[in-house]
């Protein structure tokens, strides 16, 4: 209305005016402009890259730094952090005397920062291969290198065993234990039983009279106990 004073007439449309950040100001024209930034979205870093979160917000840049240190390879750090001082890509030392301390098959690596020093912290960095040395079993040993030269033994073998057992069942057990009772059921059985007992369970003791006979001789014990018929010497 004309007779209100425009010095006390408040306008409450949105403020035009740009932040230093480049974002709109988020107050009305009557308010005072936003000191701290109320933009929620999209923001890129000076590094180049994009966030999400609020323009007045501290972000920090989460993604693969992807910079080259001195030694050629990626900075294995996040952007917004300190870049890696030590880098730990495994290479093999340039000098190759002294790469193998373990006497092991392998050229042994280590990280790129210990590459070119030869002080302790080098030469006691041990091999992490796989030993792959032939067991007694036949399978290859999966243990560490480091460990099977260091304490010249092997690691006990995890493998299926797979030996053939007295009832000409396979071990069904780890092979660097001791084998297991068989589980399979027993090819063994007396003609009045449907199916047998597993391997490693003693057999039930059957009731039926024993089938064991010829044109002259028969056992007269009961199935499940012993024959009292003897090898008959009869011509057949």
């Amino acid at each position: 209305p004309c007779h209100i004073p425009t010095q006390t007439y408040e306008c409450t449309k949105k403020c035009s005016k740009i932040l230093d950040c480049g974002h709109p100001c988020k107050s009305l024209c009557y308010e005072d402009c936003d000191t701290e930034c109320r933009f929620h979205g999209s923001i890129q870093l000076p590094c180049g890259h994009s966030v999400t979160g609020r323009c007045s917000s501290q972000l920090v840049c989460s993604q693969p730094c992807g910079q080259l240190l001195a030694c050629g390879h990626k900075c294995a750090a996040r952007c917004g952090q300190p870049c890696t001082v030590e880098c730990q890509v495994l290479v093999v030392p340039t000098s190759l005397g002294d790469a193998n301390e373990n006497h092991c098959s392998h050229v042994q690596k280590v990280p790129c920062h210990l590459a070119n020093d030869s002080d302790s912290e080098r030469t006691s960095y041990k091999c992490t291969e796989k030993c792959n040395t032939s067991l007694p079993c036949g399978h290859k040993c999966t243990g560490t290198c480091f460990k099977c030269t260091e304490y010249d033994i092997h690691s006990s073998c995890q493998l299926a065993c797979q030996r053939r057992l007295l009832c000409g069942h396979p071990c069904q057990g780890i092979c660097g234990e001791l084998c297991p009772p068989c589980k399979e059921k027993s090819d063994y059985r007396c003609p009045h039983m449907k199916s047998g007992v597993r391997c490693g369970e003693p057999p039930r003791a059957c009731k039926e009279k024993c089938t064991w006979k010829c044109v002259h001789l028969k056992c007269s014990k009961k199935c499940g106990s012993a024959c009292n018929r003897v090898a008959c010497e009869l011509p057949c």
